[in-house]
């Protein structure tokens, strides 16, 4: 959760976990660490991704919400194609809130 919670590189983790280890060489758990970048990419986008696109689907499905579309042209020559859901959740005491969910971002291929 580190990682996304403050956008960090998944390259990173080859540096932060021997940092990690070096504070407490004296904990088993700590020296047993094992994770690089490829398996933090894998849970997060196999496992965290999975789950967030799940509970997105249900706010979809429990909520009113509209469905905008964008395209825009990168730095080439790609275009692409973001999908937005504009979303109105509801909290636990009722209060409203919109919120805007990121659907897809999708290259688009001209034939």
């Amino acid at each position: 959760m580190y990682f996304i919670e403050h956008n960090t590189p998944f390259t990173h983790a080859d540096h932060l976990i021997p940092l990690i280890k070096s504070l407490d060489p004296t904990s088993l758990a700590i020296q047993k660490m094992r994770i690089g970048q490829t398996k933090i990419s894998c849970l997060i986008k196999n496992i965290i991704g999975e789950y967030a696109n799940k509970e997105m689907i249900q706010k979809l499905r429990d909520s009113w919400f509209s469905i905008m579309a964008d395209g825009s042209t990168d730095i080439g020559t790609t275009k692409n194609l973001i999908l937005i859901a504009r979303v109105v959740l509801t909290d636990q005491f009722g209060n409203e809130d919109i919120v805007d969910l990121v659907l897809a971002l999708l290259k688009v291929i001209n034939k």
